[in-house]
């Protein structure tokens, strides 16, 4: 499996910390705060913990070989998230600026 490089813009850590919280950010700014699931907004005030609290999830999955580039992670639903398991979201949600 390939590690995401500097050149993929920004490679968040699975530990967690101050990297993934500027990952969040920087996701968010770029999609806006809806979940690309659901396509319903995303409260920012509410802890990650939340059921409709922010969460990163995976375009394409780690399980089917995606990595944790930024251009494969996209802003969802703690809920919406964790009920994908390793399925393909989809993709209509959010207009992506790039492919």
């Amino acid at each position: 499996m390939r590690r995401a490089e500097a050149s993929d813009h920004y490679a968040p850590t699975r530990r967690g910390g101050h990297a993934l919280r500027i990952a969040r950010a920087a996701v968010v700014a770029r999609d806006g705060a809806r979940c690309r699931r659901c396509g319903e907004g995303i409260d920012l005030a509410l802890p990650g913990t939340s059921p409709y609290g922010l969460t990163l999830g995976h375009i394409l999955p780690i399980a089917r070989g995606g990595t944790d580039a930024f251009a494969n992670l996209a802003p969802e639903h703690r809920r919406c998230n964790l009920g994908a398991g390793a399925d393909l979201a989809p993709t209509a949600r959010i207009a992506r600026p790039f492919g």
